[in-house]
């Protein structure tokens, strides 16, 4: 599933105010290091609103991995903290979304449940249009 690359610009500004080395967070992302690179590459494409092609998406999956090596790097508070700054100056609804459900993950159940719930309400409140 692809996503906004403004979610990784978020996730990559974490890691330079951190000072997370490349070959570090892809070591811990599990990832290939150029995945970084190229994912840099597609946010300059993106902000500069050029017609350039780039191959290669930026994936749920990506985004996920990414997420999961600065955690592992940082420590949960230190992410939540600095998503939650990240969320306060989001214009686009739909990347804070994508983030705070970055930042649920360790949610207890509970909390995961009432989220859910709102959720499902929500959804049956859509009204979708017909193709």
């Amino acid at each position: 599933m692809k996503v906004k690359i403004t979610i990784f610009n978020a996730l990559d500004n974490i890691a330079k105010r951190h000072n997370v080395t490349d070959e570090a967070w892809a070591k811990s992302a599990k990832v290939r290091r150029p995945t970084i690179s190229e994912l840099r590459r597609m946010a300059i494409i993106a902000n500069n609103n050029s017609d350039e092609k780039i191959g290669r998406a930026c994936t749920l999956e990506k985004i996920s991995s990414l997420f999961k090596g600065l955690y592992n790097i940082l420590g949960g508070e230190m992410i939540k903290t600095d998503l939650l700054a990240t969320i306060a100056h989001e214009k686009d609804q739909d990347v804070r979304l994508m983030i705070w459900s970055l930042i649920l993950k360790d949610a207890p159940k509970e909390t995961k449940d009432a989220i859910e719930g709102s959720m499902k309400i929500a959804a049956q409140t859509i009204k979708t249009k017909n193709r």
